[in-house]
């Protein structure tokens, strides 16, 4: 396409969708129909979306949740970055921990994420092969316990393998594991592969032989393994194993669309219930017709407001009334950062806004 083609409009490309993948990738394709793509429910067409230069910032930020490497990549990403300082202290935790989790994030990201409180933030940091030394002695103060654990087991913090190495696994490996299982060979290797790059034929047998089948399952609920470990694991037949792995905040994005749509069917009520489960997926799960399940989307803390605002009218009440209680909460939350970041509002205001709701208080 050259700049003076006439670009097709929505309702032939969603008939067409090779084409809308096509103009979607196009650097002559303007922002307000990749505004309308970004909404496409093929997946391709939206990863060329996050990835294309002139997408506007606002819905870049959003596909960043489900694009983490794409959004990382986009060449306007880093002027985005010099046009507000703040950007990285302004974006969604959701996006932001997608972002965390990528081998080729900015070391200044890094340092500015390390100033949240969010867990999923901290932990994403913690398990991140980038993260700096200073960053994780940070962390390893983390008042979350999950955290600490996963800071402490990071290669940066325990040492290259090289001299000194076996003292520092055998102090980890005292503080990891009870004494009366520290002859357990499984256990011993549940803790260097939290430690160590292991291989991934190494992972693949661990997946294929029962012999590991606890191990596996350790490892899947652990905050301290790594994306890439994770994302092999749910190849495992163990349905229990698969079950951690939906609920560990870890997990990528890409695995946890493939959990939610593996039997047994249940299991994708775990994803549910996951803080790191990103909006589109949680709209896919929402129309499922398994109530439990939308339930819990109904309760999960980011599913987008269009969501809610559709399940406030469920037939079934429980997933109403849970719906209509997120939905206040998130739009209370919404509400209290666009009045507090207007100069213009009154110190009157704000205080009266904050005896409204005590914890809303500066």
């Amino acid at each position: 396409m050259d700049d003076n083609s006439i670009q097709p409009s929505i309702a032939a490309l969603k008939e067409n969708i090779t084409q809308a993948q096509l103009v979607a990738a196009s650097s002559t394709t303007n922002p307000d129909l990749l505004r309308e793509l970004a909404l496409f429910n093929d997946e391709k067409t939206r990863e060329a979306v996050a990835s294309n230069a002139n997408t506007p910032p606002d819905v870049l930020v959003q596909l960043g949740e489900e694009f983490p490497s794409q959004l990382l990549d986009n060449p306007v990403f880093p002027l985005l970055l010099l046009e507000n300082p703040n950007f990285i202290r302004e974006i969604p935790l959701t996006t932001l921990r997608s972002i965390l989790q990528q081998e080729n994030v900015p070391d200044y990201i890094l340092e500015q994420a390390a100033d949240k409180a969010d867990m999923g933030v901290q932990l994403a940091l913690a398990n991140n092969i980038k993260t700096s030394r200073s960053i994780l002695n940070r962390l390893s103060q983390s008042r979350n316990s999950e955290v600490v654990e996963a800071a402490n087991l990071h290669v940066n913090l325990v040492g290259e393998l090289t001299e000194g190495v076996e003292e520092k696994i055998e102090e980890l490996v005292q503080k990891v594991i009870p004494s009366g299982y520290q002859n357990d060979i499984r256990n011993l290797t549940f803790v260097l592969a939290q430690i160590c790059c292991i291989p991934k034929f190494i992972i693949q047998v661990w997946v294929q032989e029962k012999t590991y089948m606890i191990m596996c399952r350790e490892l899947a609920e652990s905050f301290a393994t790594t994306p890439n470990i994770l994302k092999y694991l749910a190849n495992h037949t163990d349905s229990y194993t698969r079950i951690k792995l939906a609920i560990n905040p870890n997990t990528p994005t890409e695995t946890l669309h493939k959990l939610a749509n593996e039997q047994p069917s249940y299991i994708a009520r775990y994803v549910a219930m996951n803080p790191s489960t990103t909006n589109d997926l949680l709209e896919i799960l929402s129309k499922r017709e398994d109530k439990e399940l939308v339930l819990l989307v109904a309760q999960n803390d980011n599913t987008p407001l269009p969501v809610l605002q559709e399940l406030t009218k469920d037939v079934d009440r429980r997933i109403a009334q849970a719906a209509t209680k997120n939905l206040g909460e998130q739009q209370g939350e919404y509400e209290e950062q666009a009045i507090r970041k207007k100069p213009e509002i009154s110190t009157e205001i704000l205080e009266k806004f904050a005896l409204k709701d005590p914890k809303n208080c500066c």
